[in-house]
């Protein structure tokens, strides 16, 4: 049984409910469902924890220092509806998540050049999208500031405009195809 959503969250559950399953295992409860509802629910718990350091590191990334980083984390996982959200059972953890990991990602890869993040920035968007559909909105800005850190890398090192279509290519292919799978 899953919801009646899209299946990214019920995707994330899978392994949390084998561990479940497996803990029943071990230790039977009346009822199987008590013990994988139990470690279910600690998905977006997770999530959350999990946001918070990517927005650390993020925020690192961007050039704050270290203490800002951690105070900005801390205001978020502590401050924010993230907290509320964090103890129930809805998406916007799984979707907070995968955003900032394809900003970051996409960042990553404008610092760094890397095609490696191209692929983390469009398995994050896929995943975000099979998530919830309606997040493909925000996919297109991830898209355009990919665009525009390729073409500034091709033009700080002096390539002619054919160089320039072939990076902007590559690029958008390897961003791609993980969003499509």
């Amino acid at each position: 049984t899953y919801s009646i959503y899209e299946l990214g969250q019920t995707v994330a559950q899978v392994p949390l409910y084998a561990l479940g399953r497996l803990v029943y295992t071990l230790f039977p409860t009346p009822d199987v469902n008590w013990m994988t509802m139990l470690f279910v629910g600690f998905l977006n718990p997770l999530l959350t924890a999990l946001t918070c350091v990517l927005l650390f590191r993020t925020c690192a990334s961007l050039g704050f220092q270290h203490r800002t980083a951690l105070i900005l984390a801390i205001a978020f996982g502590l401050g924010t509806i993230a907290w509320p959200y964090s103890r129930s059972f809805t998406r916007e953890p799984l979707l907070g998540l995968f955003i900032l990991l394809t900003f970051y990602a996409v960042h990553a890869f404008s610092k760094s050049n890397n095609p490696r993040w191209l692929i983390v920035a469009g398995a994050s968007a896929g995943f975000l999208v099979f998530s919830k559909f309606i997040q493909a909105a925000v996919v297109p800005f991830f898209v355009l500031y990919l665009l525009a850190a390729i073409v500034l890398a091709q033009k700080r090192i002096g390539a002619n405009a054919r160089s320039i279509v072939l990076a902007v290519a590559k690029g958008l292919v390897l961003f791609s195809l993980p969003v499509i799978l």
